[in-house]
This record gives structure tokens, C-alpha cells and sequence, in this order.
């Protein structure tokens, strides 16, 4: 009787079993069948929201998106170094404007990518991130620009005025006295006057556009007088630049256009601050940056998915989905001079008049471009 019963039970275990097995062949058959695309495109990013719009456009059409997502622009080009040893470089990549598109183009097979869109399609400037000897070799993905934020409540009318760092000593030395006058009996909380983030070097480079040979302010003396001299900026202290001007620890913080968004959640309603392009004269001219989407010399990419592909991410509720999670300005000449749209934009109230100022922004530091746009 055991015996039988034993029997039966190894029965029924075995055909459950192979009824199992049964129904995960038939799964693993229905997926394989969904998710059988014509091509495949491998996509490096830092962007998360770029990301989600490729899947969105993997949903649309029949091309696979296959994306590794990057912390941040330094580990990814690191991994794209490493690729150089066996030449297998993903057919599309994230690429950040300020490693420069002359070296990149020759170390990662970076192709020209005129062909799949119309040249007047963005801003001169942003063309010229990205575009050597004529030929744009990345899609631009928006536009930064260096900003100088004010704390409105704890500057004064006559030191906001004045509130650019690279000045003349008199001029810092009216910094300082206000910086003291803030710091006298306020044993709780120091108070200074300036603070920069990670890119000083972008910022220098802005500001020295316009300047050029007249300019008497070298770096190193302006950044003596401000570090050292004065101590109108906090030492060895960039992360935190962002973190100490929402806490009302700095007067004038010089720091990215794409970060108006995140200032503004972490103050709330404790003060009032503006924007304004960082520059010291009202014609200056403004060195933007800025990522872009760039093609790898795969000969198995067809250029027919590429041009669908920018055709897509070129779209205006596209754009708007990108630049809206980003903080960013367009890079589409169109969409950048329209204001209707830039109303749209969270921070809009920031950004409008930031993209006003377009006719002085410059992609490049080459004196022989900065004629201004007729």
C-alpha cells in the first residue's frame, strides 16, 4: 500500500514538473517573440531622463534601446577610454562639451551627424560645442550657461551692484568691509561674500571672453585676492557652495544655469534670490556649455535609425519632457527664442530672461567667432 502510494506521489510530482518546465518554454517563446526588434542601438548616458525618453522611442518603433546609465560624465568617459583597447565603442554616447569635440572625435570614431538634421537647426552656439571645422559631430541636448545668484534679502542694493568677483582691489576691498560688518557679533554662522562650485575654470573662461588682452586680472591674482587676501570666499570648499547659499551663508554664488531648479526647492520661501548671466558687463559675451548625443563609426548602424531617432528627441513635447527634468535651456534655435515655450518650463520665471540673452552666447573661445549674430 505504501509502495502505491509513493508511486502515485512521483507521478504527480513528475508531471507537475514537466508541466512547469512546459509553461516556462512557452513564457521564455511569447517574450522572445515580443521583444524580437529589427536593430539594436547600445546608448551610454548620464542623463536619467534621457533614458526614459529612449525607451519611450524603443516603444514607438522597433529599434531595441539598450542603455548603461552613468553617475556622472567623468566615469563614463573613464569607461569609454577602456573601450580603446578593443574598439568596441556603443553606437551612441552621452558626451559632456568641456573635454572638447576635436580630441573626442579622433579617440572614440565620433561621426559627423549633419546629414540626419537641418544645419540651422540650433543655436549657432551650441552647434559650436560640438562641431569641428564646420561638421556638428554630437546632438546637442540643451544649453548651461554660468550664473551669478544673489541672496536679495542679504545684499544690499549699492553691494549687489557691484557684486561680480573679479574686480579691482578697491572694489573687493568694499566686499570685505561688508563681509565684516555681517560677521560682527555673529558668532553663529560665518558670512561670506562669494562662493563658486566645481567649473571656476568655465566661469574664468566666460568672463575673460570679453576682456581679452586689456584684461589686468589674471586669475591667480583675482583668486589671491579673494582666497587669501580678503577671505571673501570659503576655503577648499566647492560642494558645498550650493548647499551654503541656500542656508543664507552666502552673498553671491557663481555657479550653473541647471541648478536654478534645486536652488530654488532647498530655499522655499525663506528668501528671495536672482539670476543673472555671469558677466560683468551687459554686452559681454556668455560661454555656454552643455552635453550632447554623439555616433560612433559602428558600420552595422543603419543611418536610418539614427535619423529617426534624432527626429524624435527633436520633437517639441519631447524637448520640453528633456528640459523640463534637467533645468537646462534649448539648444533648437527655435525653441530658444520662444518665449511661449520657455513659459512652460519649470523655473520659467529664471530662465526666461536667461534666454533672452541668446545673441551673446558663444560656443567657443576662439576670438575669430565671437562676432556677434546679426
Amino acid at each position: 500500500m505504501k509502495l502505491k502510494v509513493f508511486l502515485i506521489v512521483s507521478i504527480l510530482i513528475m508531471v507537475l514538473s514537466v508541466s512547469y518546465i512546459i509553461s516556462m518554454l512557452n513564457q521564455d517563446f511569447v517574450l522572445s517573440q515580443e521583444t524580437k526588434y529589427e536593430a539594436t542601438l547600445n546608448v551610454w548616458t548620464t542623463t536619467p531622463e534621457l533614458s526614459v525618453i529612449l525607451k519611450q522611442f524603443q516603444g514607438e518603433t522597433n529599434i531595441q534601446m539598450n542603455i548603461k546609465q552613468f553617475q556622472n560624465s567623468e566615469l563614463l568617459m573613464e569607461e569609454l577610454e577602456l573601450t580603446k583597447l578593443n574598439n568596441k565603442f556603443p553606437e551612441l554616447v552621452e558626451i559632456p562639451a568641456n573635454y572638447g569635440i576635436a580630441n573626442m572625435k579622433s579617440d572614440y570614431n565620433i561621426q559627423p551627424i549633419d546629414g540626419f538634421m537641418e544645419k540651422d537647426l540650433f543655436h549657432t552656439a551650441a552647434r559650436e560645442l560640438f562641431s569641428e571645422k564646420a561638421e556638428l559631430y554630437a546632438f546637442p541636448l540643451g544649453i548651461e550657461i554660468p550664473v551669478l545668484y544673489y541672496n536679495k534679502t542679504l545684499l544690499t542694493d549699492e553691494i549687489k551692484k557691484e557684486a561680480f568677483p573679479f574686480q579691482e582691489k578697491q572694489t573687493v576691498e568694499q566686499f570685505k568691509a561688508f563681509q565684516d560688518k555681517k560677521n560682527k557679533g555673529n558668532s553663529n554662522k560665518q558670512f561670506w561674500m562669494f562662493h563658486f562650485d566645481e567649473q571656476v575654470s568655465w566661469y574664468w573662461d566666460s568672463y575673460s571672453l570679453s576682456r581679452g588682452a586689456s584684461n589686468t586680472l589674471q586669475l591667480e591674482d583675482s583668486w589671491s585676492m579673494l582666497y587669501d587676501q580678503y577671505e571673501l570666499v570659503p576655503p577648499f570648499d566647492s560642494p558645498m557652495a550650493i548647499t551654503r547659499f541656500v542656508n543664507s551663508q552666502v552673498g553671491a554664488l557663481i555657479s550653473n544655469s541647471k541648478h536654478i531648479y534645486t536652488i530654488q526647492q532647498l530655499i522655499g520661501n525663506r528668501f528671495e534670490f536672482e539670476a543673472q548671466p555671469f558677466r560683468k558687463e551687459s554686452n559681454d559675451r556668455i560661454l555656454i556649455s552643455g552635453k550632447g548625443l554623439a555616433v560612433t563609426g559602428n558600420p552595422e548602424t543603419d543611418p536610418a535609425d539614427l535619423e529617426q531617432l534624432f527626429r524624435f528627441l527633436d520633437s517639441q513635447e519631447i524637448q520640453l519632457q528633456l528640459l523640463s527634468a534637467t533645468g537646462i535651456l534649448p539648444a533648437q534655435k527655435e525653441l530658444l527664442e520662444n518665449a511661449a515655450f520657455i513659459r512652460k518650463l519649470p523655473m520659467a520665471k529664471y530662465l526666461l530672461p536667461l534666454a533672452k540673452e541668446n545673441p551673446y552666447f558663444t560656443g567657443t573661445t576662439d576670438e575669430r567667432k565671437l562676432q556677434r549674430e546679426s
